[in-house]
């Protein structure tokens, strides 16, 4: 059960990238506007260090959404999140 959690919660982090309001029920990238650095986000940190300081402040400055979106897309982070979930 712990496993099959852990894989909803990976799967779960990518649709709030990946996914739409009709097809979740929630609007994308609501983790992020939550203040949440989910597993995209930090593995995207990996590559991008300016993140971190997005991540402590919750996403609260203008623009950091929308920055940390753009960089998550521009990382490897959606994929070794998928990867992560398939294990």
């Amino acid at each position: 059960g712990k496993h099959v959690g852990m894989a909803f919660q990976l799967v779960d982090d990518v649709l709030d990238f990946e996914g739409s309001l009709s097809s979740m029920g929630k609007p994308a990238l609501a983790d992020l506007n939550a203040g949440l650095a989910t597993a995209p986000v930090l593995f995207a940190s990996e590559t991008f260090p300016e993140l971190e300081a997005m991540m402590d402040r919750k996403f609260s400055e203008e623009g950091d959404v929308d920055r940390a979106k753009q960089l998550v897309f521009q990382s490897n982070g959606i994929e070794r999140t998928k990867e992560l979930a398939r294990v």
